[in-house]
Parts: C-alpha cells; sequence; structure tokens
C-alpha cells in the first residue's frame, strides 16, 4: 500500500504542478477517483480486467473529444454510455444478491406444497 500511495502521490504532483512547474487552480477536482472506483467495479478488482477497463474508459474519454470536434457531438454522451456500463455491471451483483435468493425461496416454497 506504501508503494502504490507513493505513486499515486507523483501522479498527483503532475496533475497539480503541472508540466511548466506553475501550480493549478482548479474549480473542481477531476474526478478521478470515481472513475478508478467505477474501473475497478468493471474489472472485478482483478489487474487484469482493472486494465482493460481502464484502457475502455480512457479510450471513451479520449474519444469523446473527436467526436465534439468532428461530428459535433456532445462530449458528455461518453459519460452516459460510461454510466450507463457502469449501471450494467453493478446491477449483476444486485440481481445476484437481491433477485436470485427471492427465487430460491419462491421455488423451495413451491416444493415443499407438492
Amino acid at each position: 500500500m506504501m508503494i502504490s500511495g507513493a505513486f499515486a502521490g507523483l501522479g498527483g504532483v503532475f496533475s497539480v504542478l503541472g508540466v511548466f512547474h506553475y501550480q493549478v487552480v482548479q474549480a473542481a477536482s477531476a474526478g478521478y477517483g470515481f472513475d478508478g472506483i467505477a474501473v475497478a467495479l468493471l474489472g472485478g478488482n482483478h489487474p487484469i480486467g482493472i486494465l482493460l477497463g481502464a484502457i475502455l474508459f480512457g479510450g471513451l474519454t479520449y474519444g469523446s473529444a473527436g467526436m465534439n470536434f468532428e461530428a459535433d457531438v456532445p462530449s458528455e454522451i461518453v459519460r452516459i454510455v460510461i454510466g450507463s456500463i457502469i449501471f450494467f455491471v453493478a446491477s449483476h451483483g444486485l440481481i445476484r444478491t437481491v433477485i436470485q435468493p427471492m427465487f430460491k425461496k419462491a421455488q423451495s416454497a413451491r416444493t415443499e406444497r407438492g
């Protein structure tokens, strides 16, 4: 954890100080933490899955600028697509933990009645 914290701190230094060694004043955070949580959810907390999820999110985010410039598509569409991906991945866990036990209880009640 200490090593990964050190790498995260170095990444934060580059983000805050910028390329020309001047401090950046931002009105709001860039939201990297929320994207990181979503990538970890999408990757299933497995290193290969997280790498593939990060490539997907990075490609979508990077491509949104080109879509906005070339096709005049709003870049917020990519956020909607990412939100939909997160929703459907999270719904798998919801089905597994909430709905599936309800069906098992109903099925066992039917078999007991005969």
